[in-house]
């Protein structure tokens, strides 16, 4: 699949990164994904995908454009079940790396880095309140370098 690639970068992260779980919804065990951390998570097991910041690591100035390093930080939101007398940690650590797993082998978020890959930078068990239920979840949080032109003259 070709690379989502529009003017507004923010958006391009978020839905490259969900185009590579798109075709692999059933070997990941995942019934649904958000393209944002939705305060209702009607379906469980899910993803829930979110830019959280950006900055310019690099600027190069030249006579026509300016190239900018730009790392765009995300969290992918894994959540599991509803926490009750049967829960288990581990599990949703288990098939949470699982998820961080492909993100890692698809590093090119779908080919819309160009000579850049994709970063996990860590896999956290974290139980969040959505929907007024406890549910258990791990926050895989991961950053992407692209490199942006901006044409000057």
């Amino acid at each position: 699949m070709a690379a989502i690639d529009t003017d507004n970068h923010v958006d391009d992260f978020v839905s490259n990164l969900s185009e590579i779980f798109e075709d692999n919804t059933e070997s990941l065990g995942i019934k649904e994904i958000y393209k944002e951390d939705v305060l209702m998570v009607p379906i469980v097991p899910s993803i829930a995908i979110s830019c959280t910041a950006m900055f310019n690591e690099r600027i190069t100035v030249g006579s026509t454009n300016v190239r900018y390093e730009t790392t765009f930080i995300g969290d992918v939101w894994y959540y599991q079940a509803v926490i009750n007398e049967d829960f288990k940690r581990n599990v949703i650590m288990s098939k949470a790396y699982k998820v961080a797993r492909h993100i890692m082998k698809n590093a090119s978020l779908n080919g819309w880095l160009v000579n850049k890959r994709a970063i996990v930078r860590s896999c956290t068990y974290s139980p969040r309140i959505r929907a007024g239920m406890l549910l258990g979840a791990a926050r895989i949080s991961l950053s992407a370098p692209k490199r942006i032109v901006i044409d000057v003259a």
